[in-house]
């Protein structure tokens, strides 16, 4: 049965994310790529690691998605957590 996350949970979630994109990552990585692969409104990742901008849950799950291709291990099983947008 799906479960939801609060505010919290998603947090670290993030951080967990933003921490994905360290110095090495952030340099061989292109962000505009991953939004483009995660249909995600362009800069919106951008704006999240550069200026620290909260993600929307919705493009959480779809970021998730993407990275996790890239060797991204999520925090949470995320096809347990129930979302309108997964």
């Amino acid at each position: 049965m799906p479960v939801k996350l609060d505010d919290k949970q998603l947090d670290k979630e993030l951080r967990r994310i933003m921490d994905f994109f360290d110095y090495t990552r952030s340099k061989v990585m292109s962000v505009a790529a991953i939004e483009f692969l995660a249909e995600v409104p362009k800069n919106t990742l951008l704006n999240f690691l550069k200026v620290g901008r909260r993600l929307p849950q919705k493009h959480i799950f779809k970021i998730v998605d993407v990275l996790e291709k890239f060797g991204y291990q999520p925090m949470f099983d995320w096809s347990w957590i129930e979302s309108e947008y997964s």
